[in-house]
């Protein structure tokens, strides 16, 4: 008898929702939105009736989780019930409180359920969280690529996850130090491409040991060769007339350069590539009179950096023998004052004609018409 009121009572929709509240009441990771909260306390429950709280606003999804924590005045029996089929309803638990959960297998209507078998009048208090479980990560990024082979990975789980197993091997998974809803795990990589597995599994201890995952997967690139630098042009020690100087540079790396930048005297780096760059490549550069050290760093998409460097010696005077212009201004003046100093020379030291004595004064012829002469 008791059991056929029991089933006409749980066809009886006596739903009673109290306040829905979103908090975050976990800790929060990237993507994760936070429960949906359901908080409080039943009405009074009489002898041979039951109370209903109906969870997900309609339905939960596949792959959802509903956790609970509640105490009851008096004894109960407590249920989880899926609407439809009612094979899936899980079997009976009596007492006074419970913590824990259950991972929602289909998608449907879900709500819990405490009968008051007992004489006396019976009131619940409850906290229902509703929300979809994360296994988020804190340390790695994925498709991000690392220089260590040995990677100590972190990260954060939502919810009652008993514990998480992290590794590289589906059939060998580690298991991760918990410490809270934070886990981490030291995990060995090889050099190239790996991919790192995470499963959180639950323990639901009201329904038997029964283990749910969720799985979560991360791909990093382990890059632990340092690329390939070099300077080809100019070479280490050499002179160069003018400020111009072209610097050929030779960068490479197996799994990708990242950059390749460029500095000189110890200045500050600027980038002059971007990419995937492999094989020579050249910049132009102006520099002052002087001997200068010109740096080049390629950077690998891991991290790995290497530098090559030259020395050279600028000159950019004019006047210079070594300059650009060959010191032909110097060598002009230079002979112009060679030209001048031998007209000068030749001017002064020719000789000159002896001095030649005055004539002597001819005495003028008498004029015959002058008085007095024959």
């Amino acid at each position: 008898m008791a059991d056929l009121i029991m089933k006409r009572l749980s066809l009886v929709p006596v739903c009673l929702i109290m306040l829905l509240v979103f908090v975050p009441s976990f800790t929060s990771v990237s993507g994760y939105t936070p429960p949906t909260e359901y908080r409080g306390t039943s009405p009074s429950i009489p002898y041979w009736h039951t109370w209903y709280l109906p969870v997900g606003a309609g339905y939960v999804g596949a792959g959802d989780v509903i956790q609970w924590h509640w105490n009851a005045s008096s004894n109960v029996t407590f249920r989880v019930i899926y609407t439809i089929p009612p094979e899936l309803q899980t079997v009976k638990i009596d007492g006074l409180q419970m913590e824990d959960g259950i991972i929602a297998n289909q998608t449907g209507w879900y709500q819990l359920e405490w009968s008051n078998s007992g004489p006396e009048n019976v009131t619940v208090n409850y906290l229902v969280d509703l929300y979809t479980p994360v296994l988020g990560t804190n340390s790695v990024v994925a498709e991000s690529y690392l220089n260590s082979r040995t990677l100590v990975f972190t990260g954060v789980t939502e919810g009652f996850a008993t514990g998480v197993l992290v590794g590289t091997d589906s059939l060998h998974l580690q298991k991760a130090d918990m410490t809270g809803r934070n886990w981490a795990a030291t995990v060995p990589l090889v050099e190239g491409r790996n991919t790192i597995i995470m499963q959180s599994y639950y323990w639901l201890r009201p329904f038997g040991a029964v283990n749910f995952t969720l799985t979560k997967t991360v791909n990093v690139t382990v890059d632990t060769v340092s690329p390939a630098v070099s300077i080809v042009s100019p070479s280490n020690g050499t002179s160069i007339r003018g400020r111009a100087v072209q610097v050929y540079w030779n960068c490479s790396d197996a799994l990708g350069l990242l950059k390749v930048d460029m500095r000189v005297d110890n200045g500050s780096w600027v980038t002059v590539n971007w990419g995937n760059t492999l094989g020579i490549g050249y910049t132009p550069i102006g520099l002052s009179t002087g001997e200068h050290v010109v740096e080049v760093r390629g950077t690998d998409r891991a991290g790995n950096q290497v530098i090559a460097s030259t020395t050279i010696r600028t000159n950019s005077n004019d006047w210079s023998l070594g300059g650009p212009m060959y010191g032909l201004p110097s060598i002009g003046i230079i002979l112009a004052a060679i030209v001048l100093s031998l007209v000068a020379y030749f001017s002064y030291a020719r000789p000159r004609p002896d001095p030649q004595p005055p004539s002597a004064p001819v005495e003028p012829a008498a004029d015959p018409k002058e008085p007095g002469l024959p």
